[in-house]
């Protein structure tokens, strides 16, 4: 039986997919498997995973003789990415410590993840270090605040509705 505190996740991830993704994340995901080159039979690791939208489109380009792993820290979220496509490999970890041997991966790609890394650096080392010589990696972030359009506008209405602490 599943915990409150994992039920909860659960009901997280499942809001962040059913809002979030398709508001924010699911338009970048084929700008950011193009970027990658994927193509049939690659094998391609999706860190900072979060419920899968750019693993889902990168399994679709990889197809069936590919292979396609996704990795996040959170179990909840994991949950949800599952059971939106139970074909990917799913696994929970760090981005510092990928849990796979070296030259794993033809691509490795990952979407508004890397900002919120405890190591960057390390987790960019670790990233190249399961990609095979000559692999691809695509990795998509935000720009600062200020040089993004809508969000500087939604971050004053969150600080007008649930204050400074909330809207960060």
């Amino acid at each position: 039986m599943e915990s409150i505190d994992s039920q909860k996740e659960v009901a997280a991830a499942t809001a962040y997919e059913n809002l979030h993704v398709p508001a924010l994340f699911q338009q970048w995901a084929p700008r950011v498997t193009q970027a990658a080159q994927i193509q049939p039979g690659f094998r391609v690791l999706d860190v900072a995973c979060g419920t899968g939208v750019l693993a889902r489109d990168a399994s679709r380009r990889a197809g069936s003789n590919g292979h396609v792993a996704g990795l996040d820290v959170s179990s909840g979220i994991l949950v949800v990415a599952k059971r939106l496509a139970s074909e990917i490999e799913w696994c929970k970890g760090q981005a510092e410590s990928l849990p796979y041997e070296a030259e794993s991966f033809d691509a490795v790609v990952s979407q508004f993840g890397l900002m919120f890394f405890q190591d960057p650096t390390l987790a960019l080392s670790e990233m190249l270090r399961v990609l095979v010589p000559n692999g691809r990696i695509a990795i998509a972030v935000w720009d600062a605040l200020e040089h993004s359009a809508a969000y500087p506008t939604e971050v004053a209405l969150l600080e007008r509705i649930v204050g400074e602490s909330g809207a960060d």
